[in-house]
């Protein structure tokens, strides 16, 4: 399973394995965040907390890489920032998910 996330017309998705990283770095899990309905502008905050949390405990997010090798630690810190990159540039822009 994965998350496929849009915003405007940027569009990608990344496993959701990691999901437990995201969980511990937002201010609630990726999905349930994105599913509020959030603009680019209302949730590029929040991925911003997220990608600092995310930086600042870098060391024990790779401890928790999947064992089966779907996903890792760099990969959803670099989802993270593609996504707050496209909200930054598609502000007005509604943020979707699917899984």
């Amino acid at each position: 399973m994965s998350y496929w996330v849009t915003v405007g017309d940027w569009s990608e998705n990344y496993t959701s394995n990691v999901g437990g990283m995201w969980a511990d770095v937002l201010p609630k899990p990726l999905g349930e965040l994105i599913e509020e309905g959030h603009t680019g502008k209302t949730l590029a905050p929040q991925l911003l907390e997220g990608i600092l949390r995310f930086l600042t405990s870098y060391p024990k997010q790779e401890e928790r890489n999947p064992a089966n090798g779907w996903g890792d630690a760099r990969g959803a810190l670099d989802y993270l920032i593609n996504i707050y990159i496209a909200c930054i540039k598609n502000p007005s822009a509604k943020v979707e998910v699917s899984r």
